[in-house]
């Protein structure tokens, strides 16, 4: 069954943030695959803005383990010439101090099995 689209709400939430990278943090994996690549959160974050702005669809997704149950956005933009599988979740109160926090960021595998992936 494909995943649920973020909302209206949710999407002008996240390109808020992913326009202030210093509203976002980075797990410690997604920070060491980000340097493995060159990469930092800000090129995330970047990525995240023009993803959303140019109107491509962000699936909705729920966290598993860490965060259980909490809903998650995913996106497989291009970075550093590659398709990169990025997952980001909203922290904080949305109208106070939200945040974001980059729980994945690393090139998608393309023999995994499809979670959602919208061209």
């Amino acid at each position: 069954m494909p995943k649920a689209q973020a909302s209206e709400r949710e999407r002008q939430l996240l390109r808020a943030l992913a326009a202030d990278p210093a509203k976002a943090s980075a797990t410690k994996r997604a920070t060491y695959d980000l340097m493995a690549h060159d990469l930092t959160i800000t090129d995330v974050c970047d990525a995240l803005w023009h993803w959303i702005v140019d109107g491509r669809p962000v699936t909705r997704t729920t966290m598993h383990g860490q965060d259980s149950g909490e809903p998650a956005y995913e996106i497989w933009p291009e970075l550093a010439g590659r398709k990169f599988y990025c997952k980001f979740l909203v922290r904080g109160e949305p109208l106070l101090q939200p945040s974001m926090l980059v729980v994945s960021a690393h090139p998608d595998d393309p023999h995994a099995p499809n979670r959602g992936r919208l061209s």
